[in-house]
């Protein structure tokens, strides 16, 4: 029986090392959840997830959720749930989701996550299909690139997930309208004039009348 020389032994070794770094849950996935298009960025933190969800339509309106999960290294199950409203754009409502997929890998460097899916405050009723895919390119660049681009040199250290996170859920909904007064200012000034008008000051109130003492 032959045996495998050190140096063969030392490039297999190297081999399993990118393979499973190559195979990492920690990513940018792209697809639906129940039937809603989605990116979804999931970071690994042992065997719990954070990470980010926007699901967005074809005229440019996104919401976007803070999410938490955990991942099962064994039977490669993987649950995440949207947890926080944290931005929106346009008038699509809130539909928080809760997802339960597979993690897949049918070879040819294709990575998925397929399952079942359901609204969060109803997670009995799972009518709802995930279908997403491994993707290197992001629509919605965000807090999660950095450490998603340098997870297997360093930036998956909890202290910088846990740094990002507590960024990255800071609420950006749109600042509220100003609300003004009917009150009138102390000093009311007058309108700039319009070109080819002249602008007249006003008239100062008439000083009161000197009244001579006669002795």
């Amino acid at each position: 029986m032959s045996t495998l020389k050190p140096s063969c032994l030392f490039l297999l070794m190297i081999f399993a090392s990118i393979t499973s770094e190559a195979q990492t849950i920690t990513g940018v996935w792209k697809g639906k959840i129940n039937k809603q298009k989605v990116e979804v960025k999931i970071i690994q933190k042992g065997d719990s997830l954070t990470g980010t969800s926007y699901y967005h339509e074809a005229n440019g309106n996104f919401r976007r959720y803070s999410i938490k999960g955990y991942f099962d290294a064994e039977t490669n199950a993987v649950t995440w749930w949207d947890d926080h409203l944290i931005e929106r754009k346009g008038g699509a409502k809130e539909n928080p989701q809760l997802a339960i997929a597979d993690f897949n890998c049918p070879g040819g460097g294709q990575m998925l996550l397929e399952g079942n899916a359901a609204a969060k405050n109803d997670p009995e009723k799972r009518k709802g299909v995930v279908d997403l895919s491994k993707t290197g390119i992001t629509g919605f660049p965000d807090e999660w690139d950095f450490v998603i681009d340098n997870f297997t040199v360093g930036a998956n250290h909890p202290d910088i997930i846990d740094s990002v996170q507590l960024v990255s859920r800071q609420p950006k909904m749109p600042p509220s309208a100003p609300v003004f007064t009917k009150s009138t200012p102390s000093n009311p000034q007058l309108p700039p004039a319009k070109k080819g008008m002249v602008s007249i000051p006003p008239m100062p109130s008439p000083a009161p009348p000197v009244v001579i003492a006669h002795t």
